[in-house]
């Protein structure tokens, strides 16, 4: 007796642990733990948390909680080492944040749409180690 290919797949499928099937944790889980954290108050005085997850972040700001893909990009401005965070990269420019952190500065900056440092600024000071990679 021979199977069809649908029924191969159909064994394939049901032998298969349902954990395979699972959606991948979500990187701010404790599995994807935060490469860095960062802190600080925006300009109406309310608290702001960055968190870099490598490809993900989740930002808090004035109450909500925002998720999406991270792209970090090198060199900013006559700092060629700065590292530049781009919230939501993929999506059209007036709708990503950018964040920039200078080299040797533990603190990072939000740009304007111009990648300038915004006004009035707001800074983010790391509260968390850096962890490798």
């Amino acid at each position: 007796m021979f199977l069809r290919p649908a029924a191969i797949a159909f064994a394939v499928l049901v032998a298969t642990p349902l954990a395979a099937h699972a959606a991948p944790a979500h990187p701010s889980s404790p599995a994807h733990p935060a490469y860095a954290v960062f802190a600080g108050l925006g300009p109406d005085g309310r608290p702001i948390r960055f968190e870099d997850h490598g490809t993900r972040y989740r930002l808090r700001l004035h109450g909500h909680v925002r998720e999406g893909d991270l792209n970090t990009e090198r060199g900013w401005k006559s700092d060629p080492d700065a590292t530049l965070y781009v919230l939501d990269w993929q999506g059209p420019a007036a709708q990503q944040t950018r964040l920039v952190r200078r080299t040797g500065k533990r603190d990072v900056l939000f740009l304007d749409s111009h990648d300038n440092i915004a006004r009035p600024v707001t800074r983010l000071a790391r509260v968390t180690p850096r962890a490798g990679r």
